[in-house]
């Protein structure tokens, strides 16, 4: 899918989607921002209401240019959690805390006051 900015003819922000697998792959590819969120958190939505329960969101080739850019990707975050889904970002599980540190009980907890060099 391709979504372009009012000003301009050239694709601004690419989308592929795979669904043949689960959890659905979603990859972004150019501009993310005030020009192109509204077509992005309507794709995930409609995904959402179409059934998908698991994503992995890549956005390593997609440009977050401004703060609705940014806004944009913890809206689809938010949304996605309110409607019971799971979506990760790059192999990173972004699920509740208590879901995620039981996993690992017996990894150590570091703390420092002082930056690490």
């Amino acid at each position: 899918m391709r979504f372009v900015s009012d000003d301009d003819m050239d694709p601004r922000l690419e989308i592929w989607i795979d669904c043949s697998r689960s959890p659905v792959a979603v990859q972004l590819a150019g501009v993310l921002d005030r020009t192109t969120r509204a077509a992005f958190l309507s794709l995930m939505d409609e995904l959402i209401l179409e059934g998908v329960q698991n994503f992995v969101m890549n956005t390593g080739a997609a440009e977050v240019a401004d703060a609705s850019g940014a806004e944009a990707l913890v809206l689809c975050q938010r949304r996605a959690r309110e409607a019971g889904r799971t979506l990760m970002w790059g192999g990173i599980d972004f699920s509740p805390p208590s879901s995620g540190l039981s996993k690992y009980p017996s990894m150590p907890y570091r703390h420092s006051s002082t930056p690490v060099r």
